[in-house]
């Protein structure tokens, strides 16, 4: 979610009311909603997601986890053996892709910090989860043998890495606490795991706006770069798979058969729908039932007159548009809500958090993704 674009939607809102995001990404829309007095409630299936979010929406003492940090790298230091990590150690799966990812020195010493912080019961723990992971989900050189991992498109480019752990580590730290010391977290924000089709601890009628974005179809598939950091931080492969599983726009077939009837009325006015691949076909089908759960779920717990605003992009495969905006629409209106505006925006390359224009994958991008619609929505 665009700073921005929370920002001005969120002007209208009025005070103490319960903003929503159920697909929350790094917490961006319940840190301006809370700065504003609001109360924010997020969910996520992603644990990198809801790590970022509760380090960013939550007040911490900074001294203290500095305090915490220097004692735990002493700590790590003076390890002599190489501690057993049982979610890494006990699945095969799990120990071959850390191998294949991490040259020996940077494993050793990761495994030495994930063993520490994983004994940590302090609140600010969290933060050095962050750190840890700010190095290793990286643009360019960082912990892993790979490359473009913060883009969700890692690859392997060497077999050695030099790369110092433990002082990255404590830069890293240092560079967190600088964030959050000019943004502190109000604590008026309610984060937890959970999927935005069904978010079964909401009661009916308890939410006064939603603002989200629901992830872009074949467009990022963020678990693919945060598995090399959630694997230190208590995740195996298995658990990370299954955990993915529940995510929106996956590039996979439904798991069970759509309703024709529903498919119908989600495609209304939808065009080149015969002229896709089988396959994309079968996907595009999952992601409209998906779209359209989600829709039930905001009717479901907004007040009457409650709006919700929806930030997504149309997109393209082999060259032909998929109108992921009017599906939306479509699902929307299914549910009960009423469409309110749509305001258009270009996807600026200088801007995403994405591969930069200079990078191949940037362009194979541009060709799937060119705007962003801001849609906004009302429960009558």
């Amino acid at each position: 979610m665009a700073p921005e674009i929370a920002m001005r939607h969120l002007e209208a809102v009025p005070k103490d009311a319960v903003v929503l995001d159920p697909m929350l990404g790094s917490g961006t829309t319940l840190k301006i909603a809370c700065m504003k007095g609001c109360k924010g409630v997020g969910f996520d299936v992603d644990p990198m997601a809801l790590l970022i979010s509760r380090v960013w929406n939550t007040p911490v003492q900074i001294q203290r986890v500095i305090h915490i940090a220097t004692d735990l790298l002493q700590k790590a230091y003076d390890i002599s053996e190489i501690p057993v990590l049982n979610w890494i150690d006990n699945d095969k799966e799990t120990i071959e892709f850390i191998h294949f990812w991490f040259a020996e020195k940077q494993l050793t010493d990761l495994k030495k910090l994930s063993y520490l912080i994983s004994t940590l019961e302090d609140p600010e723990s969290d933060v050095l989860r962050v750190a840890m992971s700010r190095i290793i989900v990286t643009k360019n050189r960082g912990a892993s043998l790979g490359r473009d991992i913060s883009h969700s498109r890692p690859h392997k480019v060497s077999t050695e890495n030099d790369f110092e752990v433990f002082p990255e580590f404590y830069k890293s730290v240092l560079q967190v606490c600088k964030a959050l010391e000019a943004n502190p977290g109000t604590g008026l924000s309610t984060i937890k795991a959970g999927n935005a089709k069904r978010m079964e601890s909401l009661p009916d009628r308890s939410i006064d706006y939603i603002m989200t974005s629901p992830p872009y179809l074949t467009a990022v598939d963020y678990f693919r770069g945060h598995r090399l950091s959630l694997v230190w931080l208590g995740y195996s492969l298995p658990a990370l798979r299954a955990l993915r599983s529940q995510s929106i726009g996956l590039d996979r077939h439904p798991d069970a058969p759509n309703s024709e009837t529903l498919l119908l009325d989600l495609y209304r006015g939808v065009e080149n729908l015969e002229k896709l691949k089988p396959q994309m076909q079968k996907v595009l089908s999952r992601y409209a039932v998906d779209l359209y759960d989600i829709s039930r779920e905001f009717h479901r717990v907004l007040k009457p007159g409650g709006k919700a605003t929806v930030v997504l992009a149309d997109s393209y495969s082999s060259g032909l548009l998929i109108s992921n905006t009017l599906i939306f629409k479509n699902a929307a209106r299914l549910a009960g809500l009423r469409f309110i505006n749509v305001e258009e925006r270009p996807i600026l390359a200088s801007k995403r958090y994405l591969p930069p224009p200079s990078n191949t994958m940037a362009n194979n991008f541009d060709k799937r993704m060119k705007s962003e619609a801001i849609m906004t929505f009302m429960r009558l």
